[in-house]
């Protein structure tokens, strides 16, 4: 039994290495390690010296007598190493999911022939002031560039046909979509009129900013929007906004005193609000048909929250876990009268 055991924890282990080293088919060649994803082309999986500094993609190698082109970079390739610059050579097509997240980059040049940029490719580089994002990038996967502390601008190339960049920030092209915001920015932020959604960790890390009004073209949020933005203290929702407040929405912003849900909001996910220290009351809209655990867990400031009555005997205590000023329930009757249910303590 505890042989298993023993197995078991040292293969989950392997699974969240660095690298893909363990991956079968995978060489070295002049210390990185490299995978062959098709005939005659490789994507680098990671470098056996995890204190490189200037990281000089190769274009080609050559591994047992035969030529190779650097066509991609893998997953997790250089996740968490002490990297400070970065050149990718014009033959990479692909950055790979977590690919440089948690590094030390201070500057990046990214190949021009470039296509896909995966999901929290860059995420928490906090030495990353800027990047260009190339003409031919087609695809930019959820948290690229989020939570970038220093990350003060995203710049796109011109002639890229999908993405835009506007006052520093992430957009596609048509204006409707938010992707990133950068996260040294701060202050009071108005949305561009015409946007319509945010991509998922928009906003996440901008622990600067301190308010966000969206335009009154705005239809809905994405889950991790504003996730650790811990000066931000009021959010302007408008009434076009529709859907559900997503899970880790507003996860750790402990400033936020006032927010405004609009009346076609469903629902509210897990953790929407959790850790939201300054939210002292809130109103649920009547068209939720559901609050998910934990969904304001650790709001330590929060005395009340009103509800519809269909809602009341459908929400469990640890919505409000670790809630120890919680102590008013008020419930609005289908006629539109209120009932309000006082308590002293809603924990055990």
């Amino acid at each position: 039994m505890r042989k298993c055991l023993l197995i078991a924890i040292i293969t989950l282990l392997n699974s969240f290495t660095h690298t893909n080293a363990q991956d079968i088919g995978a060489f070295e060649v002049d210390g990185f390690l490299y995978r062959e994803v098709s005939t005659n082309y490789v994507e680098i999986c990671g470098t056996i010296n995890n204190s490189i500094d200037n990281l000089i993609i190769p274009s080609n190698i050559i591994y047992a007598n035969q030529h190779y082109t650097v066509s991609g970079i893998a997953n997790r390739a250089f996740f968490g190493q002490t990297i400070t610059s970065l050149v990718i050579p014009k033959t990479i097509t692909r950055i790979g999911d977590n690919a440089f997240a948690y590094s030390d980059l201070e500057s990046i040049q990214i190949g021009e022939a470039c296509t896909w940029i995966g999901d929290q490719a860059f995420y928490r580089c906090n030495k990353l002031k800027s990047i260009i994002i190339p003409k031919q990038v087609t695809f930019i996967g959820s948290g690229a560039f989020s939570d970038c502390e220093n990350l003060q601008r995203i710049i796109v190339d011109a002639g890229n046909e999908n993405w835009q960049s506007i006052d520093g920030g992430l957009f596609t092209k048509d204006g409707e979509g938010l992707i990133a915001f950068p996260a040294a920015k701060g202050g009071d932020y108005i949305v561009p009129d015409g946007v319509r959604w945010t991509g998922k960790y928009a906003f996440a890390g901008a622990k600067r900013l301190t308010s966000v009004r969206f335009p009154e073209t705005f239809k809905g949020l994405s889950g991790d929007n504003f996730y650790g933005c811990t000066s931000l203290r009021f959010v302007y929702l408008p009434l076009s906004c529709e859907g559900f407040i997503f899970a880790d929405t507003f996860n750790g912003c402990e400033s936020l005193e006032e927010i405004t849900l609009p009346a076609k909001i469903s629902g509210i996910g897990q953790r929407a609000f959790e850790g939201c220290k300054s939210l002292k009351s809130i109103t649920i809209p009547n068209e939720v048909s559901f609050i998910e655990e934990k969904a304001f867990a650790s709001c330590t400031s929060l005395a009340s929250i009103t509800l519809s009555a269909h809602l009341f005997n459908k929400i469990d205590i640890n919505v409000f876990e670790n809630c120890p000023n919680f102590h008013k329930i008020i419930v609005v009757q289908s006629d539109g009268s209120t009932k309000a249910y006082n308590f002293n303590s809603p924990q055990p």
